[in-house]
């Protein structure tokens, strides 16, 4: 049985504590009776943070820290057993991005800046967080730690961010792990656009994975603190081993697509792929209505069973069986592409499997193997790999 803390007698420490994401979440936790500890590295803003809590009767204590430096981290943690005698929760918040430029433009300096601020920082403070945790009386605690959507996938010219993103998950996984025999929980919160002065530039318009520039929607950082204090709440026996909190028509789920409007999007996509569904009353002998969709899916109204046609590629304009096909919107996306009749594919392997007594009209390109032909379609050219992202950065 994990001995419980009173919430009143529990103690957190806050990286990146004076703004935004951890400001939220210190002072929502120090109205919960929590002793908050605000780290990061400008006094001022921690200072402000320290006076809003202890303004409603909070216990707050802010301490200048380098996240990144052993040292500093070391006395943020001695200064936080010696003002309240334990540490009961971490959250790893602390972090910073670099400038959007090409990967191979970013300068290994920055690259370093954001690694040591993202990843080793949050290293550095678990380290410490854990020698407290397991050697105080009652034993245990548990470690937040800020993961972002950039955990999950990246938006455009981000490299530095994404990969430390991606590392937080690794850390967090292995701290849950070698830390529960300690009665140390461990879990991540993955942040999608909350609203703070760091992501003040989505409002006008941030650059999304097809080039585009486009507002995002963003939500109230109130509701990540709340996240984070469900998270704290638990007993040490129960963990939140990920969370994802985010606005709910920014431009993640959708492959990095903005909400539909059912229009054409931005700019036409190559047909990477073309995908062929036979139809449940398809009469034999007779074409099948190949219907087109966003990405070069090829579908019919009434999916029985998919298949796959590998290396299809768009060469010119769609000629005018395919314009009886497709519609205007159609059309645009497979701009390039040539549609032509061709023999029923009974000895064609679609996606590993015949597709017997059904005709189609594929796109001139498609790879279709079968004992009378083998066609192979050209390269595509270099494309940029499909994005998608709202980190809360």
């Amino acid at each position: 049985m994990v001995a419980v803390v009173s919430s009143t007698d529990r103690v957190a420490t806050v990286t990146g504590g004076g703004t935004g994401i951890g400001k939220a979440v210190a002072l929502a936790l120090a109205r919960e009776g929590y002793a908050v500890v605000v780290a990061g590295r400008r006094a001022q803003p921690l200072e402000a943070t320290a006076a809003e809590g202890a303004g409603f009767g909070a216990r707050m204590l802010a301490v200048q820290t380098d996240v990144a430096d052993p040292g500093s981290v070391r006395e943020l943690f001695a200064a936080t057993a010696r003002t309240f005698g334990r540490l009961d929760l971490l959250f790893n918040n602390a972090g910073q991005g670099a400038p959007p430029v090409p990967l191979e433009d970013l300068p290994v300096e920055r690259w370093r800046s954001v690694v040591d601020a993202n990843l080793t920082g949050a290293f550095l403070c678990t380290q410490e967080a854990i020698k407290l945790m397991k050697d105080q009386r009652p034993r245990g605690g548990r470690i937040i730690n800020n993961g972002s959507i950039s955990a999950h996938s990246p938006r455009p010219y981000s490299a530095p961010y994404t990969a430390t993103k991606h590392a937080i998950t690794g850390l967090t996984k292995s701290t849950s792990l070698d830390c529960r025999g300690y009665d140390i929980a461990c879990g991540q919160i993955d942040i999608g656009n909350a609203a703070t002065e760091m992501t003040d530039r989505m409002a006008d318009g941030v650059l999304q994975a097809n080039g585009t520039t486009r507002p995002e929607p963003r939500i109230d950082v109130a509701h990540v603190a709340r996240a984070v204090l469900y998270m704290a709440s638990l007993p040490l026996d129960a963990n939140v081993q990920f969370m994802t909190v985010m606005a709910t028509k920014m431009p993640f789920v959708g492959r990095g697509s903005p909400p539909l409007d059912h229009g054409v999007p931005d700019r036409p996509r190559p047909a990477v792929e073309l995908r062929c569904r036979r139809l449940e009353e398809a009469a034999a002998g007779e074409d099948l209505p190949l219907h087109v969709g966003e990405e070069g899916v090829a579908e019919g109204p009434q999916p029985a069973q998919a298949g796959r046609w590998p290396e299809a590629r768009p060469q010119h304009l769609l000629d005018e069986d395919a314009r009886r096909l497709l519609d205007r919107g159609q059309l645009e996306l497979l701009l390039g592409a040539e549609v032509r009749e061709e023999p029923a594919l009974a000895d064609a392997e679609v996606g590993g499997e015949p597709l017997q007594g059904h005709r189609v009209q594929p796109v001139r390109g498609c790879q279709a193997r079968g004992p009378a032909e083998d066609r192979t379609a050209g390269a595509l050219p270099p494309q940029p790999a499909p994005v998608h992202d709202g980190g809360h950065r």
